[in-house]
C-alpha cells in the first residue's frame, strides 16, 4: 500500500527534515508514527499528499510512484485517500451536512447515495444534531469529528490522520480511537501520525519513532509499549 525508500527532504539552508528514511505499510495494516515536534512527521505527511516534493528517494502509494506522477493527476490521486488534517481544512461556508456530502460529490456519487450515507456518517461521528451548523459554531472536538466523517465518506482504502487527538478532551480522544480501531478491523489501511503514543500503540500493528528526520526505533505496537526507551520518552514512564 505504501512503500518509502531512502526518502530525504532538504529545505533551505541545508536543513534536512527527513534523512534517508525507509518504511512500508501493507494492505490492511495499521501503522503509527510518532516523534517530537520537528522530527519530520509533518514533512512526511506533506510528501505523501504531494504537497511538497522530496529531495531524493522513492514513494509508492497504491502502486502509484509519486515521483513520476504528472501534476494533472494529483487531484485524482488525493481523492483516493482519506485524510484528517491537523488544521481540519473544513469548508467554512458550508454546513456540517454539506461538508460531509462534499466528499462524495467530488467523486461523482449519485444524489440518492449521498442522501442515504451522510446521515449514517453523522451518526457515527456523533454530529447528527449539528447537521445544520457551520464549522465556526462547533467546538474543536466537534470540528475534528467532522473532519473524520468527511475523510471516511469516500470509503478510502487508505486513511491518513495527522495528530487527530491534539487538544481534545479525553472522552473525545477515546471516541476517535474507537472509530479508528473499528475501521482497522474492517480492513482499512491506516497511517496515524500522533503524539498520544499510549492510545495509538495499544491498537496499532506496528510503529515507527522519528527523531530529527531519522527513524530511530520501530517494532510492533506491543514491542514499543514494552520498550524502556519509549516508555521514558513518550509514555511518561
Amino acid at each position: 500500500m505504501i512503500e518509502i525508500s531512502k526518502l530525504t527532504k532538504t529545505y533551505e539552508k541545508s536543513s534536512k527534515a527527513l534523512k534517508s528514511i525507509s518504511l512500508t505499510i501493507d494492505d490492511g495494516e495499521f501503522v503509527f508514527i510518532t516523534g517530537r515536534s520537528g522530527s519530520g512527521k509533518s514533512t512526511l505527511m506533506k510528501i505523501l499528499l504531494k504537497e511538497v516534493e522530496p529531495t531524493s528517494g522513492r514513494v509508492v502509494v497504491n502502486d502509484m510512484d509519486l515521483g513520476r506522477m504528472p501534476r494533472r493527476y494529483v487531484p485524482k490521486y488525493r481523492r483516493t485517500l482519506g485524510v484528517v488534517f491537523q488544521d481540519f481544512r473544513l469548508l467554512k461556508d458550508r454546513t456540517v451536512y454539506e461538508n460531509v456530502a462534499f466528499a462524495q460529490r467530488v467523486i461523482g456519487a449519485p444524489s440518492r447515495t449521498i442522501r442515504e450515507s451522510v446521515p449514517r456518517m453523522l451518526k457515527l461521528v456523533g454530529l447528527s444534531s449539528k447537521y445544520k451548523s457551520y464549522p465556526h459554531q462547533l467546538s474543536g472536538g466537534e470540528q475534528q469529528m467532522l473532519a473524520m466523517g468527511r475523510a471516511l465518506m469516500s470509503r478510502p482504502k487508505l486513511l491518513m490522520l495527522d495528530e487527530p487527538s491534539m487538544g481534545l478532551a479525553p472522552i473525545l480522544v477515546e471516541q476517535i480511537f474507537k472509530i479508528i480501531q473499528t475501521l482497522h478491523e474492517a480492513g482499512t489501511t491506516i497511517l496515524l501520525v500522533e503524539q498520544n503514543a499510549q492510545a495509538a500503540l495499544s491498537i496499532a500493528d506496528r510503529g515507527y519513532v522519528l527523531e530529527t528526520g531519522k527513524i530511530v526505533t520501530s517494532g510492533t505496537g506491543t514491542e514499543l509499549l514494552a520498550s524502556p526507551e519509549i516508555k521514558k520518552a513518550y509514555l511518561g514512564g
